[in-house]
């Protein structure tokens, strides 16, 4: 009997040690089965495992802004109780031309790659702004997809925002409906939501809602050059990169009264008085092909001042900064004559006009159309950059680590190859490999550097780590920046240092700031 007993017990134990060794064996089986859930604020979403990392894609951060919501400031989305699937891009916002398939005003979602969910992970967070001139763009375009930077271990954000005129009229009757008297600038308010909803919602992503970075690039930059200036989005972020784009010079944004100027002529030119019957058009009948700019203004609220002069001031959200931009923004343009060059170049610079024809050889040293790229790209591209960095240097107190992309990627056959707008993304974000095109081994080094920087910086705010090349902060009157080339990375001094000088007095002389 006790023999019997002694054996049943001994059966009992083997039993339940198989069992315990088989859910060992079939737990991580088991657990790449389910689907995994986050909880926001406004309800469960359930994402989709891709290659080693979590997506969750068409997250809702505000309201669709359309009706009576079109050209608010973004309203919270409704509250939603069963599981939502979050597994596929929602549509891009409707632009400044007429509406595509694949665009819709309900537009105002996010997408998360995160490589663990849960608040216990607590992973930097790098917040990405797509570019499109304010009149396009989309998080879905495949060079944007964040796999390979969650893969090293940030928890990647990006989201759609309002664009064209949809994202940027302003007209006096939008300001004087608003508590603020403010119009124009719902994309960047957009972003500001965007942020907000990080703040909130991050960590039950895996993400740490005290370490986000904020990084775009174009007119995406030029937002978060805005970004760091507006007292909207004091303390949504802790670190800023900008890439390509920024509010001074060419870019600058416009005072509030020019921009409800061209809002009076939008309505003037659908043939509509009032904001209600405004509000009540078709997005086709709203957005035929126009050559209006509608882009971010001086509204008083977001942009107290212009971006230049919160600077010069002080007063910009002085987080450390990442800014840069690419050698050739700009392809060659169309050839032009001297005599058109020259001509233009009063237009543009006024009494200023000689001394920047002298600098650029367009007084007769220099191909006319040679002359002008280079000063187009120096307009776009370095000046925008060097102010932003050196007033950062001046009056911030966090630092700011220039750069310069020489790196003239692979082209399809018949395309020049130059460090063109936008050259440095697919080596930031890892999408580079393409299919049936053999990747040259300075590619290889290009991402390795440009991941490394980014994400040293994402995690620490300091761009600088083991095996990279030591980049040193920016700091006047150095004007230090750092080249990515196909060589690898190398310190530099100031490329255009009498151009910059020239259009900085252009800009300052008919601002009446103090110049940096």
């Amino acid at each position: 009997m006790a023999d019997r007993r002694i054996r049943r017990g001994g059966k009992s134990r083997l039993s339940s040690a198989l069992l315990v060794a088989s859910a060992i064996m079939f737990a991580p089986a088991l657990a790449q089965t389910e689907q995994p859930r986050a909880d926001t604020a406004h309800g469960p979403v359930i994402g989709a495992r891709e290659d080693g990392v979590i997506a969750f894609k068409g997250v809702p951060y505000a309201a669709a802004p359309t009706g009576d919501l079109r050209w608010r400031p973004p309203a919270a989305p409704s509250d939603w109780t069963r599981p939502r699937a979050a597994t596929a891009f929602a549509p891009a916002c409707p632009g400044g031309l007429p509406a595509r398939k694949d665009t819709s005003e309900d537009c105002l979602y996010l997408n998360v790659w995160t490589p663990e969910i849960g608040a216990q992970a607590k992973r930097p967070v790098m917040v990405w702004i797509y570019g499109g001139g304010f009149r396009g763009g989309s998080t879905a375009l495949p060079i944007f997809d964040g796999r390979a930077l969650a893969q090293q271990g940030v928890v990647l954000v990006s989201f759609g925002y309002r664009v064209g005129a949809l994202g940027f009229l302003a007209t006096p009757e939008l300001s004087a409906e608003s508590g603020p008297g403010a119009s124009g600038n719902y994309g960047i308010l957009d972003a500001v939501a965007a942020l907000r909803w990080v703040k909130d919602n991050i960590a039950a992503f895996g993400g740490d809602p005290e370490n986000v970075t904020l990084f775009g690039q174009s007119s995406g930059s030029e937002t978060v050059n805005i970004l760091t200036a507006s007292p909207l989005a004091k303390g949504l972020f802790a670190k800023a990169i900008g890439e390509s784009g920024s509010s001074f010079g060419v870019r600058a944004a416009l005072p509030l009264r020019e921009a409800e100027a061209l809002g009076k002529a939008f309505m003037a030119e659908r043939g509509v008085t009032s904001l209600a019957a405004l509000r009540k058009l078709s997005v086709e009948k709203l957005l035929i092909p126009d050559d209006q700019k509608y882009e971010p203004n001086v509204d008083g609220w977001l942009l107290p001042r212009s971006v230049r002069d919160i600077y010069l001031a002080g007063e910009q959200n002085d987080v450390p900064m990442i800014i840069g931009s690419t050698t050739q923004e700009f392809g060659r343009p169309p050839e032009i004559s001297r005599e058109a060059l020259n001509a233009g170049l009063r237009d543009e610079y006024g009494a200023l006009a000689p001394a920047i024809a002298a600098a650029i050889g367009a007084d007769g040293q220099a191909d006319p159309t040679d002359a002008r790229w280079r000063l187009t790209n120096v307009e776009w591209g370095d000046f925008t950059a060097a102010t932003w960095s050196g007033l950062q240097a001046k009056t911030g107190d966090a630092p700011v680590y220039r750069y310069v992309f020489d790196y003239a990627p692979p082209q399809p056959a018949g395309r020049p190859r130059i460090a063109h707008h936008g050259a440095e993304l697919a080596y930031v974000f890892g999408n580079y490999r393409n299919a049936g095109r053999v990747v040259e081994p300075q590619e290889e080094m290009m991402h390795r550097l440009l991941s490394g920087y980014w994400l040293n910086f994402a995690r620490t705010g300091n761009p600088n780590g083991e095996g990279l090349p030591r980049w040193p902060s920016h700091d006047l009157p150095g004007h230090v920046a750092l080249r990515f080339s196909a060589e690898g990375a190398a310190p530099i001094g100031e490329r255009e240092p009498v151009l910059l000088d020239l259009i900085d007095r252009h800009y300052h002389e008919n601002s009446g700031a103090t110049a940096p």
